[in-house]
């Protein structure tokens, strides 16, 4: 009687373990389905192009400038710990104050060729972080000046109402900070005047 227990409860793990592999057989092809649906998610989430517009303020030599600026770039290549986007890096720029003597730059348009190196991070609220580096030329609109005596007979400079172009080196290094809803914190080193650091803190969205 034992024998013929013995016999029936290894039959029936022999059953249940057959069984387990037929269903485990017949959902193998959804389980990649659906693991090729998710790889093909992930991808489409991977932006090749972007484009990120943003708007905020300068500071240092220039004291206070409002800056909007437009970066549009391309996915370039695929690194072990980054993604390298080229594009191109194009601000305006109101001087409203600065402590540069001489000619005063009134509006500046920079057109600037860039290049991001964007690293994913494993943070749910920052997605990643950009190192950025841009270089071109900056259109600059100056303020006439001229020079005379102030009231204690030192020469000091004033400035006419009529502007003039000139044209110099435009450049810029810093970071972008991508947060959840595709929210960007942009932070840099720009030159102001052609020749001067000033520190930039932009916010804006990459579409």
């Amino acid at each position: 009687m034992r024998k013929v227990l013995i016999f029936s409860v290894i039959l029936m793990l022999f059953g249940t373990l057959s069984a387990e592999e037929a269903v485990n057989a017949e959902n193998a092809p959804e389980n990649a389905a659906a693991t090729e649906s998710q790889n093909e998610s992930k991808a489409e989430k991977q932006k090749i192009f972007y484009i990120q517009p943003a708007f905020g303020f300068g500071t240092g030599f220039s004291i206070f400038r409002p800056t909007i600026s437009l970066d549009a770039d391309i996915l370039v290549a695929k690194l072990a710990k980054s993604d390298v986007y080229v594009g191109l890096d194009l601000d305006f720029r109101y001087i409203v104050l600065q402590q540069v003597i001489g000619p005063a730059p009134k509006v500046e348009l920079p057109l600037q060729a860039n290049t991001v190196f964007d690293f994913a991070t494993p943070n749910v609220v920052l997605k990643s972080v950009g190192l950025w580096l841009s270089a071109g030329v900056d259109l600059i609109f100056y303020r006439g000046d001229y020079r005379r005596p102030d009231k204690n007979g030192e020469m000091d400079y004033y400035y006419d109402a009529h502007d003039s172009l000139r044209c110099f080196a435009a450049w810029g290094i810093g970071i972008d900070l991508l947060f959840e809803k595709n929210i960007v914190l942009k932070l840099g080193i720009d030159g102001f005047g052609g020749i001067y650091p000033d520190l930039t803190v932009t916010l804006g969205y990459r579409f």
